[in-house]
């Protein structure tokens, strides 16, 4: 049986109805976590950006939960699971599924044909050089 956690991430027995119906219905294994407690452990970790090891006692071990967390993200689940629920919750809102603006920072890019300006974008710690209409950014 699920526990009851008094987190903000802890799922409403609806969201995880949805959840459970759409990404794990063919899952019947028998865990010693359920995959409810999974899931908001590693939500927790992701709305909180706590380190693994600080993960609150009364959720899963942390190894565990990285590991689900490294499978969900390899296998494509987490990506899936986002882009169903961001359609979902468009829909509800009577938007289109897919959003139909975007927005782009250019502050970091070069026009042109000019070869010699170099620049540094302060905000984003990124050294930005351009050679013959090539821009190459550096970390």
């Amino acid at each position: 049986m699920h526990k009851i956690s008094f987190y903000q991430t802890h799922l409403t027995e609806g969201q995880w109805s949805y959840i459970n119906k759409v990404f794990f219905e063919n899952d019947c294994r028998h865990r010693k976590y359920s995959l409810r407690s999974i899931f908001e452990a590693v939500l927790y970790l992701l709305v909180s950006g706590c380190q693994w090891r600080m993960l609150p006692h009364d959720l899963p071990k942390w190894q565990t939960v990285y590991w689900y967390f490294h499978k969900w993200r390899t296998d494509g689940y987490l990506s899936h699971c986002i882009e169903k629920l961001v359609i979902k919750i468009r829909r509800k809102r009577k938007q289109s599924a897919t959003p139909s603006v975007m927005a782009l920072d250019a502050q970091s890019v070069k026009w042109g044909n000019r070869q010699s300006d170099n620049g540094f974008d302060a905000n984003k710690k990124v050294k930005i050089y351009l050679n013959s209409n090539t821009l190459l950014e550096t970390v």
